[in-house]
C-alpha cells in the first residue's frame, strides 16, 4: 500500500544516499511493507515501533540522519512546539530505498545494515533500540567468525 509521509527538503540528500533510514513521528504512518515516495525515490517501511523519544535520540540519531543526539534534539524542537520530552511515545519508522532494475524487478538499495535493522525490528519483534544494538553486536560477531573461517579455508587451499 502507498502511504504519504512528509519530509523536509533538508533530508533529501541523506535519504537518497541511505544516511537517513528512520523517521520518528507522533503518529503512525502505514505498516511494514507499505511504500512512500520522497524526493523522486520510492522507500519501503521495514518496521514501525512505538518507543520513547529518548531511546530514539540516543540510540538511533544516526539512522535519523543526524550526526549527534544533540542535533536530533534540535531538529525535534524545531518541528515540535511542545519541545523534546525523552518519555514521549513516538513511532519510529525504519525504511529503505527500493529501485526497479531493468527487467522490472524491484531491489532494495539500502545498506545491509539498514535492511538488517528493519528485518530485526519486524521479524524479531524488537521494540527497543537497545535490543536492536545487542542483536547487531551478536550478528557482527557471527559475521566476523564466518569471515575468519572463510579466510582460513582460503589460506589452507592456497597453501
Amino acid at each position: 500500500m502507498k502511504v504519504e509521509i512528509p519530509f523536509q527538503e533538508r533530508w533529501r540528500e541523506a535519504m537518497l544516499v541511505g544516511k537517513k533510514t528512520c523517521t520518528s513521528r507522533t503518529k503512525q504512518y502505514g505498516s511494514p511493507g507499505d511504500r512512500f515516495e520522497a524526493f523522486g525515490a520510492t522507500f519501503e517501511l521495514g518496521a514501525i515501533n512505538k518507543v520513547e523519544l529518548g531511546k530514539v535520540t540516543f540510540a538511533w540519531f544516526e539512522a535519523e540522519g543526524c550526526s549527534s543526539s544533540q542535533e536530533f534534539m534540535e531538529v525535534w524542537c524545531d518541528l515540535h512546539p511542545k519541545g523534546w520530552n525523552p518519555f514521549q511515545q513516538v513511532y519510529a519508522h525504519l525504511f529503505y530505498r527500493v529501485e526497479v532494475i531493468e527487467n522490472g524487478e524491484e531491489i532494495p538499495t539500502g545498506s545491509a545494515l539498514d535492511l538488517l535493522r528493519c528485518s530485526a525490528m519486524a521479524d524479531l519483534g524488537l521494540n527497543d533500540p537497545g535490543s536492536v544494538v545487542i542483536a547487531f553486536k551478536m550478528l557482527y560477531r557471527m559475521v566476523k567468525e564466518l569471515q575468519a573461517k572463510h579466510s582460513s579455508q582460503n589460506v589452507s587451499k592456497e597453501g
